[in-house]
């Protein structure tokens, strides 16, 4: 078993960094490999798509790594709504239309799913009980 005193004193203090120079900064060879390199592989990738050359797998990996390097991988978004707005924010429902008897019965069911956990709202579903 380990003994406890020597893990501590090995342990990073509060405040202090694991890696206090920071990041290695890239050697000018490198970073002009990755600039030639980037203009290169995009270059190589028009070429492949416009039909002009063939494919090859490995060339391609290696041009879509150098093209990341130099130009950053391509940002994904994610669109949330749907042509039906089920995904849509849930909106405060119009009470002004009820008649007295259905007023009741929403106050019933809201009160129902408040004690269960459910947001005033209806927006949170309730915690998992362990």
């Amino acid at each position: 078993m380990a003994n406890i005193e020597n893990i501590k004193q090995h342990q990073f203090k509060p405040g202090q960094s694991g890696n206090p120079k920071g990041r290695p900064k890239k050697s000018e060879k490198e970073q002009k490999a990755i600039e030639t390199g980037g203009e290169a592989a995009l270059a190589y990738l028009a070429e492949v798509v416009s039909g002009s050359k063939e494919a090859d797998k490995n060339k391609i990996k290696a041009a879509i790594y150098l093209a990341d390097r130099k130009h950053g991988k391509p940002s994904q978004s994610l669109d949330h709504t749907s042509s039906d707005g089920s995904m849509s924010p849930q909106q405060e429902p119009d009470l002004s239309n009820l008649t007295d008897k259905e007023l009741k019965e929403y106050e019933k069911a809201a009160d129902v799913l408040g004690k269960i956990g459910f947001s005033q709202q209806g927006d949170t579903a309730p915690e998992a009980s362990s």
